[in-house]
């Protein structure tokens, strides 16, 4: 439907589906077809009166989810444009939800970071549960990019009380993924460990299983970190052959898997400290 849309020039029906699928495939850990759809997607243009019939939600969550995953590789000129087109949107619509509101304009402040602490400051401090969420966790991924692991565990631990509020599953386990982070690179692996295993079990819960694989790799890698190698290698095993035809070498979970069995086989004890899972380092 969405490649129909596309080709026809249904303009409101490919903004319309492609949001929904993208927050999918994003869920599910298969981040490689919203970076496909793309250039389709920054072709449309959200002023054009097609465009106007598409509700401010899904108009802006379609850019967002495009501007996430451009931003997987830095900065660059779609990025730039991407962030050009949520500004007009920011602009000129009144019906965008608190939350989406929030990540947007969030999302379009200044590369340079001038008034990004000011904005963040406000906006954990919104009215809205899950502006407060969102805030929360982009300053927490923030902090730890800037090497500030307690302030980041501060964030990530309240958003994470409001996310376990209100039900919401995949951000819970993407929470737990971070705090995992956090714990693994200030040693704390048995914590990191117990994060790691409860983002496991809820994204496996959610069938995004290539996402919960890369979880159990940075569990077994924790669990090296304490010295229980053997229980690693098993926790690995538990979760199947990376090398399985049926998992595509891009995924984010065959490659941490492939990599940590890699390194134990090798190097099953003196390559300890290089391989305790931190998780992927926040953007």
């Amino acid at each position: 439907m969405l490649r129909q849309a596309l080709s026809g020039g249904q303009d409101r029906v490919a903004l319309t589906v492609f949001p929904v699928l993208g927050m999918l495939w994003t869920l599910r850990g298969t981040h490689s077809e919203v970076l496909a759809w793309s250039p389709r997607i920054l072709d449309l243009d959200p002023r054009d009166a097609r465009a106007r019939a598409v509700p401010g939600n899904l108009l802006a969550l379609s850019y967002l989810l495009v501007a996430t995953v451009l931003s997987f590789s830095g900065i660059s000129r779609e990025l730039a444009f991407t962030r050009i087109r949520l500004r007009e949107i920011v602009r000129t619509r009144d019906d965008l939800d608190p939350m989406i509101g929030t990540a947007t304009a969030l999302l379009v402040l200044p590369v340079s970071g001038r008034g990004v602490a000011r904005a963040l400051a406000v906006a954990v401090r919104h009215p809205d549960r899950a502006s407060r969420g969102a805030a929360l966790i982009v300053r927490a991924n923030l902090r730890e990019n800037n090497g500030d692991l307690y302030g980041s565990g501060i964030d990530g631990r309240a958003a994470l009380e409001l996310a376990l509020a209100a039900g919401e599953e995949w951000t819970v386990s993407m929470v737990n993924q971070h705090l995992g982070s956090i714990a693994a690179q200030s040693g704390r692996y048995e914590e990191a460990v117990a994060y790691y295993r409860d983002g496991a079990e809820q994204l496996r819960e959610l069938h995004a299983y290539d996402e919960s694989a890369a979880l159990h790799s940075y569990i077994a890698a924790a669990l090296v970190g304490l010295g229980r190698v053997d229980e690693a290698r098993r926790e690995l095993d538990q979760v199947g052959d990376p090398d399985d035809t049926t998992v595509h070498d891009r995924n984010q979970g065959t490659a941490a898997l492939s990599a940590s069995r890699a390194r134990w086989t090798w190097h099953p004890v003196t390559s300890t400290p290089d391989c305790v899972a931190t998780g992927p380092r926040s953007r």
